[in-house]
Formats: structure tokens, C-alpha cells, sequence
């Protein structure tokens, strides 16, 4: 990339520069001939030397240019300009969500709940046309000035090549707001988009991300078979519908997350009409109870809606129950709905008619069952406590537990602290899932089976807690040697000491490897060997791509002779690692891409600048 702007890209004049990704650069140009403002993605020219990358670049252009929605930030134009692909879009004027949630931290529920709304109508429209964004994220949600929010880089993930993103240690999409499925590198599909929506909820309440760790191994671990805190453990005040509604779309199994978005969508509208009912006490029905109302409604016999039909009712049966004693009366009286009386006034009941109306009453109180009684032994009641006594026998009834439900009991056990509860963990949980399913559990269980296995040693020895270098070979803390050394190393690993913990590994491992009468513990070091090589070479790659990224800080200063020698020193670093020399190699093609593939090693120096001497005053003087 040239120092300066460039004056245009594609028939867009240049204004200013917005930023820059790992894809490229993002600038702010006009179109000369509307004026219209857009900002456009310039994709580095590495990306464009992949083999097919030009034909997947077109293929999801179009993709995205057959939809449009309000809450979809819009693909204005595309092409490829200096063998660099390009994309403008519309400009957004505002800030991402990234920025936002840095400056609030938390999100009021309520807003929270919104924003997740607009995100859900944006989704649809974008899965109605087979459109998977694969990589929700706050910095990939812009928030105009009215609030409102807009997706933006849909379908960009699906540029990469796959194979290509697994040599570099790089996955399609974000560590922390990864589905389980992509992790584990399966397609995507709208379930992921969802799960991802999910992580974005519980972000906004809480301030952060259900999943963390030291390194993108341990978050994507940690995606696939972690627990997280509840949201509503961190935010008490936290509806419960709204804590239940992340649990659903955070859960493993895309099957039990909401079917789509549209779903998910209507759900949130009832869940937020729900709560404003219960904040401000109302009834089912949305209104407050009038008692007097409801005390008129009672008295109206069923099938009438008149509160009066009670009147005219009870008149009319009581001149029917008079009729034995005044029957001449009766046929004169008339009866008026709206007063229940006849039209020579209020008739006084007879005594007959007094005599029959106690008797009946007290017949009817006699045989009234207490209203408990009546509602116990209803039909309905009487189906449910039969249906509660069928799922309490099939919940009693002994089944065999899932594999998930194996892990996480096994992780629960072993949370508990060291102890006999780890071998049980071993015994009951981590075996069984390894006879089971060892293709898919091995890579979860077996760091878990190393600290068990650590634990059993320790059993029959004295920690030492430190494992410093005052530890001698006849401390009688242990009952042999490679035990001491085995525990040394490991504490030297939790200090942060990785060299020297992988040094002494290594070199028992050589000296284990000629002695019969301890293969366990050749296993256990070789086990624990290969799991510290991942850790570093995730630490590895980190560090390469900070580095590289002062590379093309010093590049874009002009500082180029300082940023060639950095980039040649990180290649001298890391060329035996072949993915950390991919990543090395790929800047070198972006920031000189007029150069013929040179070798590092070869002293070659990149035209127009500075001698290896030169370069290295330049770099004393930048220290001082």
C-alpha cells in the first residue's frame, strides 16, 4: 500500500482514510457524478493471488446484491482495480457497536432487547435469500445517529478458503462470538447466526463475553464444551424470561436453539410486552379489575351477557313458586326486565314459598363439598396429577446419560479440587465418553486425563509447591526423580516459564525413553509435551501478528527500512513454523508487492531502501 491516499479506486474519488482490518483497507470516496458518499473495502493484494479466491469474490458479490434491508448496511458496487478486489457500501454515519459497548460497558435490558430485534429483522431478509453472515460481532454493527443499527461484512467470511484459514491457525469467523458447530469446523448455518445473536444479547446485559481465555484454542474449546455464567447471576435485576431466552440460543445443539430469526423476533416482541404488563401490574388481559364490575358479572347466568336477565329471572321464578297460593295474581302481574318487580310493586314472599326456599338451601349446603374438594377432584386436575405421576416415574426410571451430560459432570467434579472426586471423574465420566466416542472427545478430555494422571502421582508423594531450582535429586519429598521433575515442569508452566518447562520435558522424555520400567510415565510426558506445543504455537502466532502489525505501522510512516527489518527478523524467528511463515511471507507480498518472491535469507533488500547497516542506525536512532 502506497504512504499515501490513493487518488481513486475504481471511478470513486478517494476522501479520507476510516480504517483498515486483517482484509484490508476501508476509505470514505465520492461517486463524481451523484456526489453519493460510500465507503470502500479494499481487499490486500495477497488475498487475490489465492487460488480462487477472484471467482469466490464474484460469486458472493452477487449473492449480496440480490437483497436489500433498511437494517443491512447496502453493496453499492464491486470490481477489481490493480488486481486488488474492491467493494463500496453505503456509508453509515455513526459509530460500531464495539465503540459503544466500550463507552457504556452495559446496555439497559430493554434497549439490549431492541437492538437484538433490529439485528433479527436484518437476519431475516438475509437467510430468506440463503445469505449466512458466519461472523456477528460488535465491530461488524454500526449504530447510526437516530440509533438504529445496520450489518454489515455479510458474506464476507465465505471468502476465505477454509483450508487456507486452518493452515494459518485462523478460523471463519470470531473466537468469541463462534457458534460450537464452526468451531469444530462444520458449515454454518442460520442456527450459528443465532447463536452468535445470543452471545451479542448476553454481551450488551453483562459487559462481557460468556467465554474467555487466554488464547483463540481455549475460547473455541471453550465454545464447544464450556459452562458460563449465568447472565442473570451478573445483572440480578434480570428478567427471567430474558435470561432464559440467551440460555436457549447459547445451547450446543443448533436443534434446541430458536428455529430462525423470525422466530426469534416474535418472541422477543411478546417477551418485551410481557414485562411491561408485569411492571405495571396489570392482568392477563391488559386492564385492572373493576370489582364492582366483576361482582355484576357473577350474578349473570351463563349464555346472557345483561346483568338485569338476573332480575327479570329471579322475579318471574319467584311469581312461579307463588302461583300454588295466589294464582289469580300471578296471571294479572307483569313483570318489567329493567326493575324485576311486577307492575302492582314488590310482591312480599309467601310463607309456603319461604319454607321451600330454606329447605332447598339447606339441602344444596349440605351436600356443597368444600371448594378444594370440588377443584381436586375436577376432570382436569385429575389428568394432570395423573400425567405429573407417569413423568415422575419416567424421570425415577434409570436411563443412560448423554455424553454431554457425562462432560459436564465430569468438569463439575473436577472444579471441586484435587481429591478422590478426580478419580471418580476419570472412572464415571471421561472413560465412558472415550469408549463412546473417542473421535470427538479426545481432544476435550485428554488435558483433563493429564491432570488426573498428575494428581495420582502426586498421591503418593509431597507436592513441592514452588519446584524451584533449589529442588534437589535426593529431596526425599519424592519417591523418584522423573516424578520431581514431572511436577517442577508443571509448576513452571503455571508461572509463565514455558522454555524451561518445555527444556525439561523434552529431555526427560529422551532419557525416559530408554527405560522400561516406567512407561507411564513416558506417556504422561510426552502427552503433556504435546499439549505445551500447542499452547506455544498459539502463543506464537499471537505474537507474529502483533509484530506484523507494527510492520505496517512503520510501512504507512515511511518508516520502510525499520519495517523490512522487522519482517526479516521475524522470519529468521519463525521460519521453521510453517504457519507463523505464511503469515510472515503475506504481509511481505502486501506491503511490497512490486518485488519477485525473494528469499529472507538471501540478503536481498527491497529497492530504494537503505543498506542492512543503514537500516540498523535508523532503528538505534528511532530507539532513542
Amino acid at each position: 500500500m502506497s504512504d499515501q491516499l490513493p487518488a481513486r479506486i475504481g471511478k470513486y474519488e478517494v476522501v479520507s482514510h476510516l480504517g483498515a482490518g486483517g482484509m484490508g483497507q476501508v476509505y470514505l470516496a465520492r461517486d463524481p457524478q451523484t456526489g453519493q458518499q460510500v465507503a470502500v473495502k479494499v481487499l490486500s493484494t495477497g488475498l487475490a493471488r489465492e487460488s480462487g479466491f477472484v471467482d469466490r469474490f464474484q460469486r458472493e458479490v452477487l449473492a449480496m446484491e440480490k437483497f436489500s434491508h433498511p437494517g443491512i448496511v447496502r453493496l453499492i458496487d464491486s470490481g477489481i482495480d490493480e488486481e486488488r478486489p474492491w467493494f463500496a457500501m453505503q456509508y453509515i454515519e455513526g459509530e460500531t457497536l464495539l465503540s459503544m459497548l466500550r463507552r457504556e460497558r452495559r446496555v439497559d435490558w430493554r434497549r439490549a432487547v431492541d437492538l437484538i430485534g433490529q439485528i433479527c429483522r436484518a437476519l431475516k431478509a438475509a437467510h430468506d435469500h440463503g445469505v449466512i453472515h458466519r461472523d456477528l460481532k460488535p465491530s461488524n454493527l454500526l449504530v447510526d445517529r437516530q440509533g438504529k443499527l445496520h450489518l454489515t461484512d455479510f458474506g464476507v467470511a465465505q471468502l476465505f478458503d477454509a483450508e487456507r484459514l486452518t493452515i494459518t491457525g485462523g478460523v471463519i469467523g470470531t473466537a468469541e462470538y463462534m457458534s460450537p458447530e464452526q468451531a469444530e469446523g462444520k458449515r454454518a448455518t442460520k442456527q450459528s447466526d443465532l447463536y452468535s445473536v445470543g452471545i451479542l444479547l448476553y454481551v450488551m446485559i453483562t459487559g462481557r463475553p460468556p467465554f474467555q481465555g487466554k488464547s483463540t484454542v481455549d475460547v473455541l474449546q471453550k465454545q464447544r464444551y464450556g459452562l458460563y455464567d449465568k447472565a442473570r447471576s451478573i445483572v440480578p435485576e434480570l428478567p427471567l424470561r430474558v435470561d432464559d431466552t440467551i440460555n436457549r440460543l447459547l445451547e450446543k445443539d443448533p436443534q434446541k436453539r430458536f428455529p430462525d430469526a423470525f422466530v426469534l423476533l416474535r418472541h422477543l416482541e411478546q417477551l418485551l410486552q410481557r414485562e411491561q404488563r408485569a411492571e405495571q401490574g396489570l392482568t392477563i388481559g391488559g386492564e385492572e379489575s373493576d370489582p364492582s364490575s366483576t361482582a355484576a358479572t357473577a350474578m349473570v347466568p351463563a349464555g346472557s351477557s345483561d346483568p338485569t336477565h338476573v332480575a327479570h329471572r329471579t322475579s318471574h321464578d319467584r311469581d312461579d313458586d307463588d302461583s300454588d297460593d295466589d294464582g289469580d295474581d300471578a296471571d294479572d302481574s307483569t313483570t318489567t326486565a329493567e326493575t324485576g318487580v311486577t307492575s302492582r310493586g314488590p310482591r312480599p314472599p309467601g310463607s309456603a314459598t319461604l319454607m321451600k326456599g330454606l329447605m332447598r338451601a339447606e339441602l344444596e349446603q349440605l351436600n356443597r363439598q368444600p371448594p378444594i374438594v370440588e377443584f381436586l377432584t375436577s376432570g382436569p386436575m385429575l389428568a394432570l396429577m395423573l400425567a405429573g405421576l407417569l413423568w415422575g416415574m419416567w424421570r425415577m426410571w434409570p436411563r443412560e446419560a448423554t455424553e454431554e451430560e457425562l462432560f459436564a459432570r465430569g468438569q463439575q467434579l473436577l472444579q471441586q479440587g484435587e481429591g478422590l472426586n478426580y478419580l471418580q471423574a476419570r472412572r464415571e465420566c471421561f472413560e465412558p465418553l472415550l469408549k463412546r466416542n473417542p473421535e470427538r472427545w479426545t481432544p476435550a478430555v485428554e488435558p483433563m486425563l493429564n491432570e488426573i494422571e498428575l494428581y495420582e502421582i502426586s498421591r503418593r508423594t509431597q507436592r513441592n509447591p514452588r519446584g524451584n531450582d533449589n529442588t534437589t535429586a535426593s529431596n526425599p519429598s519424592y519417591d523418584s526423580e522423573p516424578s520431581r521433575l514431572i511436577h517442577w515442569a508443571t509448576a513452571l508452566r503455571k508461572e509463565g516459564n514455558l522454555a524451561r518447562s518445555r527444556q525439561i520435558l523434552t529431555s526427560l522424555r529422551d532419557v525416559l525413553a530408554s527405560d522400561p520400567e516406567r512407561p507411564e510415565l513416558l506417556q504422561l510426558t510426552e502427552r503433556l509435551l504435546k499439549e505445551m506445543e500447542t499452547d506455544l504455537g498459539e502463543s506464537a502466532r499471537e505474537f507474529v501478528r502483533e509484530s506484523l502489525e507494527r510492520v505496517r505501522n512503520l510501512h504507512r510512516d515511511g518508516k520502510q527500512p525499520q519495517a523490512w527489518m522487522v519482517l526479516r527478523s521475524l522470519f529468521n524467528l519463525y521460519q521453521q513454523d510453517e504457519a507463523c511463515r505464511i503469515l510472515i511471507t503475506g504481509c511481505r507480498r502486501e506491503l511490497w508487492p512490486e518485488l519477485p518472491e525473494t528469499r529472507f535469507e538471501s540478503n536481498h533488500w527491497p529497492l530504494n531502501l537503505s543498506s542492512p547497516s543503514d537500516t540498523d542506525d535508523s532503528l538505534r536512532e528511532s530507539d532513542e
